[in-house]
């Protein structure tokens, strides 16, 4: 009879091969993120287009917002084979997967720092399955509401101020601990001025608020133009100019999160409304 079962005992895991192939992977992976970050320091389109996708992704590192920037821009909602079939939803036919990365297991370092090595993942956008992409109803908050959510636990006092000249919508008074806003503007202005106003509490330099501020005003659907990548980052090399870019992405998350702690504690508030 013959021996099929040597077919199976034949069939050994090459464990040094698999490592090789992640290894490579993951060159890749980090060299396409140099690469765009280089880009995108001298090219305001480029740089728009990472803006755009961390606000969307505002939960992302930025070293994945700028791999799914350069892979696919219009993205909107990412996961992996197995969540989307877990969902009943299936990649179309040649769909090119997007890679970003993931943490792994940690390390000790030789200093005896702890370190944690990243794997790459391969997710699909929505766009590429065949689910229908349903436009999520975006909360509906008036401009009264988003500007007090964005006030809410800031670490100064706010007051309007007929004295401020026209080319300043608002500005801080250190002495008296206060951010002062140019009355009789409309609710947009005056969340922009606010946000970009209390980004530089954190970041200490105008134009980088005014990129965090960016951030903000798109997950809330307040209009704002896009800004250029700030003067100071474009002589920076590529891993410095994605520091400057956390510390952004991290103001914004702060600003962000005490907006939702503000919603949430007016929920119950909101129910015995309706």
């Amino acid at each position: 009879m013959p021996d099929y079962e040597k077919l199976f005992s034949d069939q050994e895991f090459d464990k040094d091969a698999w490592a090789e192939k992640k290894q490579t992977e993951r060159e890749a992976v980090y060299a396409r993120i140099e690469s765009y970050t280089d880009a995108m320091r001298g090219d305001g389109k480029l740089f728009r287009t990472y803006l755009d996708v961390q606000a969307r992704f505002d939960r992302y590192s930025v070293g994945n917002a700028v791999l799914i920037a350069a892979q696919r821009p219009t993205a909107i909602r990412l996961a992996d084979f197995d969540t989307w079939k877990r969902e009943g939803v299936y990649i179309r036919r040649g769909a090119e997967a997007i890679s970003i990365l993931e943490p792994g297991k940690e390390y000790t370092r030789e200093d005896g720092s702890i370190g944690v090595s990243y794997n790459v993942k391969k997710v699909f956008d929505i766009s590429q399955t065949n689910a229908p992409r349903k436009v999520q109803p975006a909360a509906v908050r008036d401009g009264r509401l988003l500007l007090k959510a964005l006030m809410y636990h800031a670490p100064c006092k706010f007051a309007a101020s007929p004295a401020l000249p026209p080319q300043r919508d608002a500005a801080y008074d250190p002495e008296r601990n206060m951010l002062l806003v140019r009355p009789g503007l409309d609710a947009p202005v005056i969340f922009r001025a606010l946000a970009r106003e209390l980004s530089q509490f954190r970041l200490q330099d105008p134009e980088a608020a005014r990129c965090a501020a960016y951030l903000l005003c798109r997950r809330h659907g307040v209009p704002m133009d896009a800004p250029p990548a700030p003067a100071a980052w474009r002589d920076l090399e590529p891993p410095e100019f994605r520091r400057e870019l956390t510390s952004v992405r991290d103001a914004a998350g702060e600003l962000a999160a005490n907006m939702e702690r503000f919603f949430a504690a007016r929920q119950p508030q909101d129910r015995e409304a309706r």
